[in-house]
């Protein structure tokens, strides 16, 4: 019995001429002569100029965008808000209940804090204890 020795293949590029010898850089150039593989190529091309320009222009304006959905959603937020407000109004003696309730409690705090000086200077220390906390020391 004789061994048989296994010869490794070549690896193929399919990018040499030596892989598909009837493609050869002359059959290339005709076919780019024709005018199809022209339009096909200038298509190309111009599908991906617009494509790098529209990226352009949308990393460009990505803040206006956002400040747009930013402005819709209040929009909408309000919208909702208003008619949570007109269902609620809707409802006989709730309007009048949550106005009572309104104005007790706008009469306590007036009591609380307004009437007296001493209240008045803690009242303003904690809203600018607030403002430190939201906005940040002010120097």
């Amino acid at each position: 019995m004789t061994a048989k020795m296994a010869i490794p293949e070549q690896p193929v590029n399919p990018n040499s001429e030596t892989c598909h010898p009837e493609i050869t850089s002359e059959v290339l150039t005709k076919e780019k002569k024709q005018p199809w593989v022209q339009l096909i190529s200038t298509l190309i091309e111009t599908i991906e100029t617009l494509s790098d320009h529209l990226n352009n222009r949308v990393t460009n304006t990505k803040q206006i965008f956002i400040a747009v959905a930013w402005i819709i959603a209040a929009l909408t937020s309000l919208k909702l808000s208003l008619a949570v407000l007109n269902a609620i109004n809707t409802i006989p003696f709730l309007g009048l209940f949550l106005e009572i309730i309104g104005i007790a409690y706008v009469s306590w705090f007036i009591c609380r804090y307004l009437l007296s000086a001493a209240n008045r200077q803690d009242l303003a220390l904690q809203v600018k204890s607030f403002k430190e906390q939201i906005f940040g020391t002010i120097s």
